[in-house]
């Protein structure tokens, strides 16, 4: 059971260890140095239970006790007193007095206190048991206070005076002789330089004054190299700041106590633990200081290993034991610095190796060999299997230089250096760790830390393991064993009051079901206090989740001692816990007889048929000896059909899977688990299903195995949905594609369009000067004259040529118009993943499907479209794209290439009341009528030669499924195929209403002051161009320019911003405009090239602001630009 303790003590190591010895047995812990910092945070977050020492400063543990039992919150939450001051009887008796639940005297046994502690838990848990009574007497309890006080005082005077008696003789004896102060000053001497700690005096100033030759070993200086510098430049940086404030504090008399970081001449980072004081004259002047350092990286390296344990425990509570075998890899490779690691298990014999696992980091980046599960004899290994053969670790510094390396697999990490080592238990190798490629040479502490850690990990992963089996086995029998007499089954409340008491139960604890059911278990099994079975029962209950089955030791009636393998788990009624169920198996005669325990397991297989699960045991030959319901189900063929006949005879299509699976198991003799096996059943024919087994071998009473157990669960559903998954983000990705080639074209085009646009607006009036200019030089010189004086290239104005001329120009922007569309196309498949919903016209997504599906279409069918008058649908457009470029394939597919007039494909769309309908209707080969109830199954495709996914029609069901719609198909042979969508007409509930733009007066201003903000200089050239000749415009390049300019003159009527800019965006731009001038934030009209980010996305839903798309039309933009100038002018 973890509980929450509070720790009181004003003594730091007695603290650290305190917290050390709770924390390793489970328990979360919380530090104070005095009684009332302990009693504020109490009350601000009450513990489970406070350990107090009684001597401290500020408040001490006496009165602790008296303020804790004062107060209502926390009068119940029991205070155990650990002290080495107060050890009389009287002291104890007035700590009882105060409030304490218990009083322990130090020294004492980590494990003692442990158990007083948990023992006190476990009480204050039982709400039947009051709290230790506090005294009435409060005047008595004072006096004996007071009296214990007055003693302790009148104890330290006492000292105090023997002390300075002591000290006064000690003084007048060294005072008595020259040779006695230099004999003590060559043994001062002496004790510097022969400490084990450094000692370090320092001036004010923080220069050294003087270091014995301890510090000056430990920092590798040269004897007297330190003295003169300043002791701060010897720490790391956060060091540096500690320091300083503790030798500040040090200065107003306080003592220092510091774990701080030292840097070695060669910068080699040193943990230690400062205590400094400060040194004054006889004068009571600040003289220097004094510090004693100690190397405490030993500590460090001890209490770093206890975290990583503490963290691989945590880990292993929710993750399986293959996920902490890497987890662990992962730990140890941080710790020595390694950047691959490796876990093998090594067979009983000593003579077989199977990989378990890799590290994250050496799947992940380096090594690309398989073989996850491999087993292989030791001989094959590399040299790293020496420390098998030689029953060490080994470490290998110079992997390149070793003669007997058997060279690498294929893809296998390069090895320079590498360090392995055995995990033994019982004297045999079980397992071996290994770590590789340390960028230098691994060290002994390297060994020595890597061992440690891999005998922890085992303890843990063992347990895992253990325990992962144990639920599972408990998971598929645990509805056999509440109907089987050997099974004790017991039911109780939260508090452990028993409700239900079967026969088994009476029969192992012998206490009849009338002695049991209304009391707690604690008071039945009062006597076997290790079996911890109400704090469990009552987790269970708070947890919501089953205990890890264990073994336990319980005290029956009589007084004997049965072993139980026990489990317990809630039961729940509308999602909340009414009752927790225990499970004992009695496994005594187990532990004394392998033939007793073999005859229960085969009673609980008994029970196989009420498992949730498909199971089976089939003979080494794969005949049925016994199958459940559910296995028999997923098969298709009844359970009795089963027994007695083999895999090859019901299910072919398994048997030559089934028999690699059970040859793996009868050469390894291992479990074969979490394997997939396909196939065809009896009940499913001509469907391929997918099963997820695993097989485990048993062994009769030779130790031989006799046959085999099947979990099996039928996962065709679910991997079927994994690749409807791995569609849509195959989709997500081209959709992804789409934007950004659509926002890398769409700025280019803007200004090619404008421009083109432009010239096709002017060159009229040019080529029209040009001919009369023409007409005009031929009358008057004459043709011949003309075309001397116009020279070589004359031809080029003629009529003829002009006007091919302006006919280039208008193809040119024709064609520069389709790329638009084309591109606004793409820029609807880049919002498939979109979730957002908008009111949808449902001729745009069309549109934009028939121009992705125009090359399919064109060599196969002419195109009719025939768009009705419809309302807007609440959809993602993108989402409805990709589903109408499904249909629009799926009906090219349907025709061959070759007769275009022949063949036609129509998409067609109208309304009736409130629902919207689009028909896409092919005249190609029609579908069976068989195949149509399967066309929305996932992986079902009509066509051949591997063109189909069978995913497309699947993915858009699912869409018009989201939407309240449906789709429907109807098909005849030779005649072609119709698919009609239906969808709801779908409103905002809060439709937008635009701003009204007042028509401009006669006083109204017509020029307006326009900012333009575009990375491209390009783009804002060509808006200077389209507005510049009514308007003064300012182009700036970047968000931040524009954030700088309107800073200083914010004198515009519209902005222009493009949406998407490096360093400074549109959206950063118009969010730190709005909170600066919110009414010219309005005014900010947004520019896109098509790529909207999901956070653009939000934003624009959110703003009001104008968007429009780049490439832009001219005379749409001038017109906006001049009712926005006008309403910005009418409002000022």
């Amino acid at each position: 059971m973890m509980a929450r303790l509070l720790v009181v003590d004003d003594n730091g190591d007695n603290r650290y260890l305190l917290r050390s010895l709770l924390q390793g047995h489970g328990h979360e812990v919380v530090e104070s140095g005095n009684g009332q910092e302990a009693l504020d945070l109490a009350r601000d977050n009450p513990p489970d239970c406070v350990v107090t020492d009684l001597l401290m400063p500020v408040m001490d543990g006496f009165t602790l006790c008296r303020e804790w039992a004062r107060d209502e919150r926390l009068a119940r939450l029991p205070i155990v007193v650990f002290t080495a001051t107060y050890t009389d009887p009287q002291d104890e008796r007035l700590a009882l007095g105060l409030g304490a639940w218990r009083f322990v005297r130090k020294p004492v046994e980590p494990d003692a206190l442990v158990e007083v502690i948990e023992e006190v838990l476990r009480a204050a848990g039982d709400e039947s048991v009051p709290p230790p009574p506090c005294g009435e007497d409060e005047a008595g309890r004072l006096r004996l206070y007071n009296e214990r006080l007055v003693r302790k005082l009148e104890n330290k005077m006492l000292q105090l005076e023997q002390a300075k008696l002591a000290l006064e003789r000690q003084v007048a004896k060294q005072e008595s002789t020259a040779a006695a102060l230099a004999e003590s000053e060559r043994q001062t001497r002496l004790m510097l330089e022969n400490l084990s700690e450094g000692v370090q005096r320092v001036d004010p100033q923080g220069q050294v004054v003087f270091n014995n030759p301890r510090l000056e070993q430990l920092l590798g200086y040269e004897p007297g190299e330190l003295l003169g510098r300043s002791v701060f430049d010897l720490f790391d940086g956060r060091s540096q700041a500690l320091a300083r404030a503790g030798l500040a504090a040090n200065a107003s008399g306080q003592g220092t106590r510091l774990d701080l970081v030292l840097l070695r001449k060669d910068g080699a980072p040193i943990d230690v633990s400062m205590s400094a004081v400060p040194v004054r004259d006889d004068k009571g002047r600040l003289e220097g200081f004094l510090a004693v350092m100690s190397d405490i990286g030993e500590r460090k390296r001890f209490e770093r290993l206890l975290d990583i344990r503490l963290r691989l425990w945590e880990h292993a509570a929710t993750h399986t034991f293959q996920e902490v075998l890497r987890q662990t890899l992962d730990e140890v490779e941080s710790v020595t610095g390694s950047v691959a690691g490796f876990f093998h298990f090594v067979e009983p014999d000593e003579r077989t190796l199977t990989l378990q696992a890799w590290s994250t980091r050496t799947v992940a980046e380096f090594c690309k060999v398989s073989g996850g599960g491999m087993s292989y004899p030791v001989e094959q290994a590399g040299v790293w299997g020496d420390c098998v053969h030689q029953r060490s670790p080994v470490i290998h510094n110079d992997y390149a230089s070793l003669p007997h390396k058997k060279g690498l697999p294929e893809g296998h990490v390069p090895v320079t250096r590498e360090l392995v080592v055995p995990i033994f238990r019982e004297n045999k190798i079980v397992a071996l760790l290994g770590v590789g490629n340390k960028p230098t040479d691994y060290t002994e502490d390297d060994l020595e830390l890597v061992q440690f850690l891999a005998d922890v990990a085992w303890s843990i992963v063992e347990n895992r393991r253990t325990a992962e089996q144990l639920i599972e086995a408990l998971a598929l029998f645990e509805a056999a064993i509440e109907n089987t007499p050997s099974v004790a089954v017991q039911g109780y409340e939260a508090d452990g009051t028993v409700r239900h008491w079967n026969a088994a139960a009476a029969k192992l604890f012998g206490f009849s079901r009338q002695e049991a059911v209304g009391r707690r278990i604690q008071d039945l099994l009062d006597e076997a206090p290790e079996t911890g079975c109400f704090l469990t029962i009552k987790d269970v209950w708070t947890m919501g989740r089953a205990s890890v089955p264990q073994e336990l030791a319980v005290q029956t009636k009589a007084g004997g001692i049965r072993w139980v393998y026990s489990t317990l788990f809630p039961v729940f009624v509308a999602g909340a816990v009414v009752e927790v169920f225990r499970m004992d198996v009695d496994v005594t005669e187990r532990k004394q007889s392998d033939t007793l325990i073999r005859q229960q397991l085969e009673e609980i297989v008994s029970f196989y048929d009420t498992a949730p699960i498909g199971l089976a045991v089939l003979d080494t030959d794969l005949r049925f000896r016994r199958i459940n319901d559910v296995l028999a189900a997923l098969n298709g063929i009844s359970a009795a059909e089963h027994v007695g006949k083999t895999v090859g005879e019901l299910i072919p299509s398994l048997e030559a899977q089934a028999r690699a699976v059970t040859a793996e198991i009868l050469r390894t003799g291992q479990p074969q688990t979490n394997i997939q096996l396909t196939g065809e059943t009896a009940s499913r024919p001509g469907e391929t299903r997918t099963w997820l087994e695993s097989w485990h071998p048993m062994r009769g009473a030779s130790g031989e195995i006799e046959a085999f157990t099947v979990v099996a669960e039928d996962i065709t559903e679910a991997e079927q949905m994994r690749a409807l998954l791995a569609q849509s983000d195959r989709l997500a990705t081209v959709g992804l594609l789409a934007a950004g080639v659509a926002h890398e074209i769409n700025n280019p085009l803007a200004y090619v369009l404008y421009n083109l646009e432009s010239l096709i607006d002017d060159l009229p009036r040019v080529l029209d000067a040009l001919r009369r200019s023409t007409d005009m030089g031929s009358k008057r010189l004459g043709d011949t004259q003309w075309a001397e004086l116009m020279g070589a290239g004359h031809e080029f104005l003629s009529p003829a040529a002009l006007d091919d001329l302006n006919e280039r120009l208008k193809q040119a922007f024709e064609g520069s118009t389709r790329i638009r569309d084309i591109v606004r196309g793409l820029g609807t498949f880049s919002r498939v993943q979109e979730e957002r919903l908008a009111p949808t016209e449902l001729m745009h997504p069309i549109e934009a499907a028939i121009s992705m599906a125009s090359n399919e279409i064109k060599h196969r069918a002419r195109l009719v479209k025939e768009y009705g008058k419809s309302e807007s649908i609440m959809a993602s457009d993108g989402k409805l794209a990709q589903v109408f470029l499904n249909l629009l394939i799926n009906a090219a597919h349907a025709i061959p290439e070759g007769a275009v007039e022949a063949n036609e494909i129509r998409v067609r769309t109208w309304q009736r009341g409130g629902e919207v309908f689009a028909e896409v209707h092919d005249t190609g080969q029609g579908i069976s009528r068989e195949h149509i109830p399967h066309l929305f199954e996932p992986f079902f495709t009509t066509k051949k030669g591997g063109r189909g996914t069978g995913l497309g029609l699947a993915i858009s069901k699912r869409i018009i499924d989201g939407y309240d719609g449906s789709i429907e198909v109807s098909s005849e042979i030779g005649k072609g195929t119709s698919f009609v969508v239906r969808l709801p007409v779908g409103r905002l509930e809060e439709p937008r209403v635009p701003v009204a733009i007042s028509e401009p007066s006669p006083q109204q201003p017509s020029r307006g002051r326009l900012l333009v903000i575009d990375d491209e200089p390009a783009v804002c050239s060509v808006l200077t161009r389209m507005l510049g000749p009514h308007n003064d415009i300012v182009e700036v390049n970047s968000g931040r320019q524009a954030m700088e300019l309107v800073e200083k003159d914010a004198g515009f009527d519209v902005i222009l911003c493009d949406l998407m800019m490096p360093d400074v965006s549109g959206i950063d731009f118009h969010a730190w405009l709005s909170e600066r001038n919110a009414a010219l934030a309005t005014r900010v009209v947004f520019m896109t090239g098509g790529v909207f980010s999901p956070r653009a996305s939000e934003y624009l839903s959110r703003s009001a602001n104008i968007k429009i798309d780049k490439p832009f039309k001219a005379a749409s933009v001038r017109r906006l630009i001049g009712e926005l100038v006008i309403a910005a002018r009418s409002r000022k």
